[in-house]
């Protein structure tokens, strides 16, 4: 098994993740992507 294959594996392991929870998911992809988490930027938001 190569590191292609293993890459593969792991981005279809996160876009499952993601679609299991929509909103956890954009948050981790904001905060790997930006250094943040948008939701702790904005506490007048639930």
């Amino acid at each position: 098994m190569n590191n292609h294959h293993v890459g593969f594996l792991l981005i279809r392991l996160w876009v499952s993740l993601i679609q299991q929870n929509l909103d956890l998911g954009w948050e981790l992809v904001q905060f790997i992507h930006g250094g943040k988490i948008p939701s702790l930027n904005r506490p007048d938001i639930d």
